[in-house]
């Protein structure tokens, strides 16, 4: 993961090079170290990118997604995505390009061929330097040929794991379809379901079958591959797709198509409220989120009577619907709710609202404040609760009453383990290119510090047992971290401040402002760190204490 990834750039032939960036660049005296060769290829590596940017689309900025290179067969198609092919051969000269007449310099146009005579002349800078020339070209063609073998392995593996999404989807709405259409699952639809999940098997299989056959060259290829998709669901979606995550939005679809109330529960920052968004938009195509706390009641969930004035200054009177009332009616195609933090609300508002919990797809149903009208609840309506209830760490809560619980199908939502957390981290400071600017010290630094979120996290869950089996009961970081709350693990305590994956994945948010200002990973995390462990917010200094220790014992901070 610390090579460049030359072939996951924009792609150019010695043709483009001698005709745009190498032909007529006169050579500079000056010896480069092998760091600042590397450093200057990053360099044009991310010229490149921003160079096809612009060329893809001239009203794109810096902050604008580029969409990822796909499907890319011949020497062709590599030429087309670089070159606009009715560019003219004197357009390429550069002197040609600045001696031209501009009549509207505000134009997307002109901004966009200025900004490309700007990054043309930068790569030749870069270019100007033998060393840089060499080493680059030379490292292109090799990774070119390293990415040409691996490619058959690469697009075997996305087409299958394409196939198992699109199958998901397919069954998806194939059950939803059949329940709206004839208020329930008809055979047919069934045997397709059937179908469908077989061909899902198969591929799953054949997948699995592929990357175990894969050699080093290819996993290395895949493993970018699989980054690069994670970065793209973090910009759709919000979060990645990993293992885990799968595994859980899997098990919610289940049960919501099934028309269960699904209960997620786990701790602050597992993701819950994030799956319950993306399992909503899926199952249901759209969502209404209430967000419970101490002070919600009944108008909250189902809506209230106002008062305005309307254009002809006449006072008007009616109901505004809340966020249940529009996920319930059939009229407006219904939704999934989302009661995020449910367990933060009081026992009296959740048991206000218990009796609406009963109602079922097709069922006319009255709505408190609505006069006695009548809703048809739609075939479209799901609700997914959020949350944790009462115990040490939540002691202020109210208990939930018995009787909602016993309503509710609990889901346990559980921390990433630490690869994922890792992946995702690479996924966020990969490159859309496939280049991760990271040297293999700093890829382990990164690795070290998602251990110890891992470990933080077992100690706000109380997994001692876990603990205990991971560290083993004898060793030194167990005596050690025991030791700091008086020499019995059970007595240790992170209830408020601790590296959750939020937390620790805004830590590096900023890195690419700290890597433009030439400062290095391991200097940005030792800042971000002290910030963390300084935080004013945390008052007990035994937490501080364990969890500076924990970040030691993982070699991320020295002793």
């Amino acid at each position: 993961m610390g090579n460049i990834r030359y072939s996951h750039a924009p792609l150019f032939t010695e043709k483009v090079y001698q005709k745009r960036f190498l032909e007529g660049v006169e050579d500079k005296d000056a010896e480069l170290t092998k760091q600042e060769v590397r450093e200057k290829c990053f360099q044009v590596l991310g010229y490149l990118e921003e160079f096809q940017r612009v060329v893809n689309n001239p009203q794109a900025n810096a902050a604008e997604e580029n969409k990822v290179i796909q499907g890319m067969e011949t020497e062709d198609d590599l030429l087309a995505l670089l070159l606009d092919e009715g560019m003219q051969e004197e357009e390429l000269n550069i002197e040609a390009v600045e001696g031209r007449e501009i009549e509207a310099p505000d134009s997307p146009k002109t901004k966009a061929d200025s900004q490309r005579i700007y990054i043309t002349k930068q790569i030749r800078e870069l270019f100007s330097y033998k060393q840089v020339r060499e080493f680059f070209l030379e490292n292109l063609r090799e990774e070119a040929k390293k990415y040409g073998q691996a490619r058959p392995k690469l697009r075997k593996v996305a087409k299958m794991e394409f196939a198992q999404n699109g199958a998901l989807r397919k069954m998806i709405q194939l059950y939803l379809q059949s329940k709206r259409t004839y208020g329930k699952l008809v055979q047919s639809a069934s045997d397709n379901i059937a179908k469908l999940e077989a061909m899902r098997k198969k591929a799953e299989e054949k997948e699995k079958s592929e990357r175990q056959s894969a050699n080093e060259q290819e996993r290395g290829f895949l493993e970018v591959q699989k980054l690069l998709q994670f970065k793209h669901q973090i910009k759709e979606k919000g979060f990645a797709l990993t293992h885990t995550r799968k595994q859980l939005v899997a098990q919610i679809s289940e049960h919501v198509l099934a028309g269960r109330k699904v209960f997620l529960v786990g701790s602050t920052g597992t993701g819950k409220t994030e799956l319950a968004l993306y399992v909503s938009d899926t199952v249901s195509g759209k969502h209404e989120m209430v967000s419970w706390h101490e002070g919600t009641t009944p108008r909250d969930l189902f809506g209230y009577r106002e008062l305005w004035t309307d254009k002809d200054g006449n006072t008007v009177s009616g109901t505004k619907a809340g966020p249940v009332t529009k996920a319930v009616d059939t009229q407006t195609g219904g939704a999934t709710v989302i009661h995020d933090e449910y367990t933060a609300g009081t026992t009296r508002s959740q048991i206000a609202a218990k009796a609406f919990m009963n109602a079922k797809k097709g069922q006319e149903i009255h709505i408190p404040g609505f006069n006695g009208d009548v809703f048809e609840v739609s075939e479209n309506f799901a609700e997914i609760f959020t949350g944790n209830p009462k115990d040490e760490k939540t002691q202020a809560r109210e208990d939930m009453d018995p009787a909602i619980l016993r309503m509710l199908t609990g889901l346990k939502i559980d921390y990433m383990p630490a690869s994922e957390m890792n992946d995702v981290i690479l996924a966020n400071l990969i490159e859309d290119n496939g280049v991760l600017k990271l040297s293999r010290e700093e890829v382990e630094i990164i690795k070290k510090l998602c251990n110890a979120a891992e470990l933080m996290h077992m100690f706000h869950n109380r997994e001692f047992a876990e603990i205990t089996n991971s560290l083993g009961s004898t060793s030194h970081e167990f005596t050690t971290l025991k030791g700091i709350f008086g020499g019995n693990i059970e007595d240790a305590r992170l209830d408020k401040h601790f590296l959750d994956p939020g937390t620790l994945f805004s830590m590096f948010s900023d890195f690419d402002f700290t890597r433009a200002k030439s400062g290095d990973l391991k200097k940005h995390l030792e800042e971000r760190l002290s910030e963390f462990l300084d935080d004013p917010k945390t008052t007990v200094s035994e937490e501080k204490q364990l969890m500076r220790k924990i970040l030691e014992l993982c070699s991320v901070l020295k002793d």
